[in-house]
């Protein structure tokens, strides 16, 4: 047990740490980039995402499936015949970008040899994954968290070299990603092949078995990423990339809640689920107590960010990127909406009930691009970071009545010691 939280806590310390680089690195690039050059950054790292969903075709998580159910399978073989079809599917994806480029560049901003290089660095990225999936697999945490945590200094490394010292703009940062992906990933690979991990070449059967796992996967993994480039490109069109800019910094700030919020999800439902195993009346009352405790801090979180960016943004930020703070406030309180779904949704994956789920959650994805088209109409460029605050709280309200249905918890009678019956439905 001691070894298993150890490994657990050097994740979770990994990520966190994986996190920060990024963060601690935003006043060097706000200094020498524009926010308008932050939007163009915002929507080539969006577009690449979007592009890695498709063409990584969950291999890692296929290959994380067979490493523990083998059934005959040579998985160095079963790896080799994936990455084949990863550059199948790469070539397939750069067909599409090419082919809507008129419109993608419309929206986005992007001209095809963009899109074309964020295809090149998400197929790239798949290597990368496939290496850190594999640590993860074998239990060698500190290798994960050591070759994760390189990955993005070399990024980061690589950008502000670009950026600064060469002040080559906003595609110093896109190639500074690029350039370190690329050549992480071929050293991993080389390594791979080196020690026979993975052996290219081609088997039909593992093919079909990789393509029946990931291709039901990518609508679902599409539909989160696409929302948010499609918001992006949504807010470009009617504001511009200046706003664009602005509301992508005021996001990765606001990405510290969700930051702790996932942390504390980490640590809270191993322990939640072993208790739904037996529990009381105590437990169930102690449980919503805890929730009404969580939702307390992370409303009060919120709302201490906003009281404090103003001053926060400029003085961390630079005064060209003031304006940052008007988004921030929103999407301080929609992180906070989503570390509260993260509480209630823990009881629907307990109970195994998330078809319901991903129904919602596409439903308010094309909620949040309706609900951002009216309100930058009605309230200007805020109106981007208000439809992602009113989403995230209905997917929060609506998580929240779905997993009462399925854990019955005494959520407004939990200070009378009265006998609750569980209900699992």
């Amino acid at each position: 047990m001691s070894g298993l939280l150890g490994k657990a806590a050097s994740y979770v310390f990994s990520s966190g740490l994986n996190s920060a680089i990024p963060f601690l690195l935003m006043p060097i690039f706000t200094r020498y980039l524009s926010p308008d050059d932050m939007g163009h950054v915002a929507m080539f790292t969006s577009a690449m995402n979007l592009f890695g969903i498709a063409i990584g075709l969950y291999l890692p998580g296929s290959t994380s499936v067979r490493y523990f159910k083998k059934e005959g399978i040579a998985l160095p073989a079963y790896m080799g015949t994936g990455l084949v079809l990863i550059l199948c599917s790469a070539a397939l994806v750069s067909l599409l970008a090419a082919a809507f480029a008129p419109v993608l560049q419309r929206y986005t901003g992007l001209s095809l040899g963009w899109l074309l290089l964020g295809v090149l660095s998400a197929t790239w990225q798949v290597v990368i994954q496939l290496q850190l999936k594999l640590m993860q697999m074998r239990g060698l945490a500190l290798r994960y968290a050591f070759i994760q945590n390189l990955y993005t200094l070399a990024i980061m490394a690589a950008s502000v070299w670009l950026v600064v010292a060469l002040s080559m703009g906003w595609p110093g940062r896109v190639y500074g990603h690029l350039g370190a992906t690329i050549g992480v990933a071929i050293v991993l690979l080389g390594l791979m092949l080196a020690r026979g991990t993975v052996r290219l070449g081609w088997n039909r059967e593992y093919a079909k078995d990789i393509l029946a796992f990931g291709l039901p996967l990518i609508p679902h993994g599409i539909g989160s990423v696409a929302v948010v480039l499609i918001s992006r490109a949504v807010l470009n069109t009617m504001a511009g990339m200046h706003d664009v800019g602005l509301y992508s910094v005021a996001a990765q700030l606001a990405m510290v809640i969700s930051l702790v919020a996932t942390a504390v999800n980490q640590a809270y439902s191993p322990w939640l689920y072993r208790r739904l195993a037996s529990p009381t009346d105590a437990l169930r009352r102690k449980l919503v107590q805890a929730t009404y405790l969580y939702f307390v801090v992370a409303l009060a979180g919120a709302g201490l960010v906003t009281v404090a960016s103003p001053w926060f943004v400029s003085f961390y930020l630079g005064e060209r990127y003031a304006g940052a703070s008007e988004f921030l406030m929103w999407l301080a309180f929609g992180a906070a909406f989503t570390g509260m779904y993260y509480m209630v949704t823990n009881y629907l994956f307990y109970h195994r009930k998330t078809g319901r789920l991903a129904g919602l959650t596409l439903a308010l994805g094309a909620f949040s691009v309706l609900s951002s088209i009216l309100f930058i109409r009605i309230n200007g460029a805020v109106g981007a970071a208000q439809a992602v605050c009113l989403s995230n709280f209905l997917l929060f309200i609506c998580t929240w009545a779905m997993a009462a249905r399925v854990e019955r918890l005494p959520w407004f009678s939990f200070w009378r010691r009265t006998v609750v019956t569980n209900r699992r439905s």
